[in-house]
């Protein structure tokens, strides 16, 4: 790509993504033009907004520890404030984060849950970092934390 001034040798982390319900936590690491891509409905200015590598951390309000096996979780809705760093500062981002549940497994009868984010920048124009990811199975008593 024109103008990436990073090491070819450094290994990049395309998404990594830390979520800590009861404490409150909301932690991404991400490639940015990685994570621009996820959105489908990204606008081409978006895309320069940061380079390379940028850092998320965030809190989760409210926080709680859900259990996804209980029938009265059929989705839920949390806000998230935090600051948003890459190689050229630091800004504050916030939206939200949802968690839904998509249809049960034919196989196993549990309910898969998908994680969905939305977040602003609010120093780019409220550039909007969105992306959708499924809920690796927690074990066996469904708590997320």
């Amino acid at each position: 790509m024109p103008g990436n001034t990073q090491d070819p040798d450094e290994k990049t982390t395309l998404v990594k993504l830390d979520i800590d319900f009861e404490k409150e936590n909301f932690a991404l690491e991400a490639d940015w033009q990685y994570i621009m891509q996820l959105n489908k409905y990204a606008e081409k200015t978006w895309f320069d907004c940061h380079q390379q590598q940028v850092t998320i951390k965030a809190s989760i309000f409210p926080g709680v520890a859900i259990d996804l096996s209980d029938e009265n979780n059929d989705g839920l809705v949390f806000m998230i404030e935090g600051i948003i760093k890459d190689k050229d500062g630091t800004g504050i981002c916030s939206g939200l984060l949802v968690l839904d549940k998509t249809t049960a497994d034919n196989k196993t009868g549990d309910n898969k849950w998908n994680i969905s984010c939305y977040l602003y920048d609010n120093g780019h124009d409220n550039c909007e970092i969105a992306f959708r990811l499924p809920v690796n199975h927690p074990g066996k008593n469904n708590i997320l934390n």
